[in-house]
């Protein structure tokens, strides 16, 4: 199994802020089942991380 791990949070992201990593990030807010929900864009490689959409296979 997976260990869950707490982290401190240090910074507060905002809707449509760009974070200078991997060429360019975009937050995007998408509120929903759970609060402060975010996705990250990466317009270069056209990928959308969207974290409670990964799926774990053992």
């Amino acid at each position: 199994m997976i260990k869950n791990i707490s982290v401190e949070v240090n910074t507060n992201l905002t809707d449509g802020e760009e974070l200078d990593y991997g060429g360019g990030i975009t937050v995007i807010q998408v509120p929903g089942h759970t609060p402060g929900h975010l996705c990250l864009y990466h317009e270069k490689s056209k990928s959308l991380i969207a974290g409670d959409a990964n799926i774990i296979h053992g």
